[in-house]
């Protein structure tokens, strides 16, 4: 049986880029240029929307990362709705050509094809982030299948930002089984228990969506928001779209 797994795990990525390659085609053709709808972005649901929304209310951010850019639909959202340069990594060559090609006439999107690893580090260490004042918002959706890189990208930001707000895409929702998140089985579950010293060791604080997951709309996936900085939290628990992880 083990002279297969070889070939058993090839197969399995072999049929991972057919269908990476046949979704950016199928996308492509069907929707070749990105609109501004309520149906895209966020995986179409309204109270996420409405959470980011608050925070952009909140927050003066400098800039926004993305980790994920995939068709570019929450890039082409995000940036239509801040003052600030909106930077987006993609490790597939094919989603990134979509995205670009979908959001061509939107000027301040700075297109990365990388790790979201490195995207960060690199981001983070170089100018004008680095020596900007202001929190950054960080949008992390880059975790698929086998490669779960989300634990890395929060040691990243907490080793290099003393003042952001992030928001993790696909993440459980404690007590809610109307909000639905990536399980990739033992030890690749998208939940507080594999990730909670991870947030804490980063300096972060927890919050959750407020509103319940059968009352929300789209794709229902879950997700967790994270803060760093005194005046963050002070900010950040004052927004109602947001709980506190115990609240």
């Amino acid at each position: 049986m083990k002279k297969f797994i070889p070939f058993y795990s090839s197969y399995v990525k072999a049929m991972s880029r057919v269908s990476a390659l046949e979704m950016a085609f199928d996308y492509a053709l069907r929707n070749p240029e990105y609109i501004d709808e309520e149906a895209y972005a966020f995986n179409g649901q309204h109270h996420r929307k409405r959470i980011f929304q608050d925070l952009i209310e909140a927050f003066d951010f400098r800039a926004i990362l993305e980790t994920g850019t995939f068709m570019g639909n929450t890039t082409g959202y995000m940036r239509k709705r801040v003052n600030c340069p909106v930077s987006t990594c993609e490790a597939s060559s094919m989603f990134q050509s979509v995205a670009m090609s979908r959001l061509k006439k939107m000027s301040g999107i700075d297109f990365v094809l990388a790790d979201s690893r490195k995207f960060l580090h690199d981001k983070l260490s170089a100018e004008p982030i680095k020596n900007s004042t202001g929190p950054i918002f960080f949008y992390l959706d880059a975790h698929w299948h086998d490669d779960l890189p989300l634990a890395d990208e929060i040691r990243i930001i907490g080793a290099n930002v003393t003042e952001c707000v992030v928001m993790i895409d696909d993440f459980e929702v404690p007590g809610d089984k109307d909000y639905s998140y990536d399980n990739y089985g033992k030890g690749k579950s998208l939940d507080m228990k594999i990730f909670h010293k991870i947030f804490f060791q980063a300096g972060m604080e927890v919050f959750f969506p407020s509103l319940s997951g059968s009352q929300e709309t789209g794709g229902k996936r879950g997700c967790v928001v994270l803060c760093k900085g005194a005046r963050i939290l002070e900010d950040m628990e004052k927004i109602r779209s947001l709980r506190p992880v115990n609240g």
